[in-house]
């Protein structure tokens, strides 16, 4: 089971958006029994102008 994450730009700070997108894709690489793992992640062709991009979660 999964869960899929729609993440959102700001519209008021896009740098901060793509940082804060790049950051938790960075902590995707830990591997903790306290941290979910991040089975993918696109930026391609998003469902929503609002969207950065998409993160699909292992779901617990």
């Amino acid at each position: 089971t999964v869960a899929v994450k729609q993440v959102k730009k700001s519209s008021k700070n896009r740098l901060a958006s793509w940082q804060s997108f790049w950051a938790e894709l960075n902590v995707a690489q830990l591997q903790h029994d306290n941290v979910v793992r991040v089975v993918a992640a696109s930026t391609c062709a998003p469902a929503s102008e609002n969207s950065l991009g998409t993160i699909i979660m292992e779901y617990v």
